[in-house]
């Protein structure tokens, strides 16, 4: 987005929405996603808790590294499972499973906030990925933005997210609308998107 300067992506509807990195490896998140794997290949989950040496996956166990290793990834136990971790097509696709399901939440959100189409569901993944003062609801924009007619709703929560000022600051927020605008630039405000399900997009996973 904007222009390679802050991050970049190919196709992904959900902008930042949809992607994975450092807030998804803390303690609070890690060990949701190693019972998904766990739940999802037994097998591949017993391959990475044995690379990381029996380490402990709960929130409690990488707290307690995180005060005493100055950040539970600088123990080895715990780089060692999560470096075998990011080797499993198992641990991807937990991964997928998770953003995905959070994409169909924010998509029926915005459905119920009157947004139909493909270029309003995607506008408003973004906006909540990081909402700032708007906060997961959007409500301010909400309360602004009550026109009928979703072009017109779209526009008024382009502009009034730089208004508020939503994403921490004015120019964070006219950033933001910016790469909205670009990356949705040919993306259809009338037609709703084309959703793949979730055996679908795994298949794209080699």
């Amino acid at each position: 987005t904007h222009h390679c300067r802050a991050k970049t992506f190919g196709w992904l509807e959900t902008l930042d929405g949809g992607t994975f990195g450092i807030l998804h490896y803390t303690a609070d998140n890690l060990p949701g996603l190693m019972t998904r794997l766990q739940q999802k290949d037994p097998a591949a989950y017993a391959r990475v808790i044995a690379a990381g040496g029996g380490v402990q996956v709960s929130t409690e166990a990488i707290c307690a590294s995180n005060r005493n290793d100055r950040g539970f990834i600088c123990n080895q136990g715990y780089r060692n499972l999560l470096q075998a971790a990011l080797r499993e097509r198992s641990f991807t696709l937990v991964q997928l499973g998770q953003v995905y399901d959070r994409y169909n939440r924010i998509r029926g959100l915005a459905q119920s906030w009157g947004f139909q189409s493909a270029y309003g569901q995607a506008m408003v993944a973004t906006m909540l990925n990081n909402p700032g003062a708007c906060g997961g609801s959007l409500a301010p924009l909400r309360q602004r933005c009550t026109q009928s007619d979703e072009s017109q709703k779209i526009e008024c929560f382009l502009r009034e997210f730089v208004a508020v000022p939503c994403r921490g600051n004015a120019t964070g927020a006219a950033n933001r609308v910016a790469s909205i605008r670009e990356a949705l630039a040919n993306v259809s405000r009338s037609q709703p998107p084309v959703v793949k399900t979730l055996q679908e997009v795994e298949a794209c996973v080699r």
